[in-house]
């Protein structure tokens, strides 16, 4: 099993220079669209994760199922890999 450590080192681009890539050179090199779409992403994902530690806390609530609750999961996982894909993506090309 990986840590959310060791998954960040395998993911970490390095510019030729070989040193850590700051998130500020990625942000430079994205448009305004780019930008907007990572900013969803990420918002979008924290709600539907933020929905789902509600819903988890409170089992005791009648109208929340299991089919509720996984689904909160999965719009949360979905949206926050849309984010770390382009924030990847773009690292990679800016490295």
């Amino acid at each position: 099993m990986h840590t959310a450590v060791e998954k960040a080192n395998e993911l970490s681009p390095r510019p030729r220079t070989g040193r850590p890539l700051s998130l500020a050179e990625v942000w430079a090199g994205l448009g305004d669209e780019a930008r907007a779409a990572l900013l969803s992403n990420l918002a979008d994902g924290l709600v539907d994760a933020r929905l789902t530690v509600m819903e988890v806390s409170q089992p005791n609530s009648p109208g929340t199922t299991v089919r509720c609750v996984l689904a909160s999961l999965d719009r949360a996982i979905r949206e926050l890999s849309r984010a770390r894909e382009l924030l990847t993506t773009r690292a990679e090309e800016a490295a």
